[in-house]
């Protein structure tokens, strides 16, 4: 393929600017001998009420799309359907290469419904993403009219993607956790109320709550559930290698993977297409499976046993 931009070109062209913004005008400017159709990033680590108005705004500059959609902008964030999908595969991968290993048809269905909203329809696209310390950072996500590229072009994009997302991605760093705060997450994954874990501790079930409350800021979770997952994860380096929990079947272990990165049960239904009602009962159904008594404590297992 002539006229190919080489690495160089596609990193000079951003490593000088200031914001994300600007870095993504010239990223895409330098793409343009391979007709780019679209540019997302996505924070994977915003909380509620962070000013982020840099990702939006470069999100929106470069998806036109977003400018005549408003409802689409909600999409541009951790739970954009790629993104959810790079937690799983975690190495660089096309829109069309997303294999049934990591994801359901109806998953697989979401993500290209989410593809050609920010693209274009037939389009193809690579996803590449930031990991520290095994959290996701951030995720890029760029769409072409086409992909029949030479050799070597592809790992290009890729080497520049990288790079971007090292130039405007930040990472600060899992906060340690007290004693107190790792105490209360060990009992709630336990399955513990707050009740119970103060009775256990000798503290109020108010002050359990401020712990794990605090806990869930230090480890960036959603949500209690989604901060005693990253817990386990952080902390039990011996699960590496376990089996898959088999006795799930392919439904309930979606909902339970979503589920520990802090998903809610709307939110798992409208990325499964499935009703909200049918997600808790396939979470409960998990549950009794697993012996647990609490979400907490399947999501606990599923960390245990997967490996993740």
């Amino acid at each position: 393929m002539t006229g190919a931009p080489r690495l160089s070109d596609l990193v000079g062209g951003f490593a000088d600017a200031r914001t994300p913004q600007i870095g993504a005008d010239a990223f895409f400017a330098a793409l343009a001998p391979l007709k780019p159709l679209s540019l997302v990033l996505t924070d994977a680590n915003r909380e509620s009420g962070r000013d982020t108005s840099d990702w939006d705004e470069a999100a929106r500059v470069m998806c036109p799309a977003l400018q005549a959609r408003p409802d689409l902008v909600a999409a541009v964030d951790a739970n954009f359907p790629l993104t959810l999908a790079t937690r799983r595969q975690r190495v660089p991968f096309r829109w069309s290469t997303m294999g049934p290993d990591f994801t359901s048809p109806l998953h697989e269905r979401a993500m290209w419904q989410a593809c050609r909203a920010i693209s274009a329809p037939d389009s193809d696209g690579l996803v590449v993403s930031r990991f520290e310390d095994g959290w996701l950072v951030a995720t890029l996500t760029i769409g072409f009219d086409s992909m029949d590229w030479a050799d070597g072009v592809e790992a290009d994009v890729i080497a520049a993607a990288r790079a971007f997302l090292y130039r405007f991605s930040h990472w600060a760093g899992l906060q340690p956790l007290s004693r107190r705060e790792r105490d209360c997450l060990h009992w709630v994954a336990e399955g513990k109320s707050d009740f119970e874990t103060g009775v256990i501790l000798e503290i109020s079930p108010q002050t359990v709550r401020t712990h794990v409350e605090s806990a869930r800021r230090k480890l960036r979770a959603r949500n209690r559930v989604e901060a005693v997952a990253r817990f386990l994860v952080a902390t039990r380096e011996e699960a590496r290698g376990g089996q898959r929990v088999r006795e799930l079947t392919h439904r309930e272990h979606v909902c339970l993977f979503r589920a520990l990165y802090g998903a809610t049960d709307d939110e798992i239904g409208a990325s499964m297409n499935i009703a909200p009602a049918t997600v808790h009962r396939h979470l409960e159904s998990a549950k009794a499976k697993l012996n647990v008594r609490t979400r907490a404590q399947a999501i606990a297992e599923l960390a245990r046993r997967s490996g993740l």
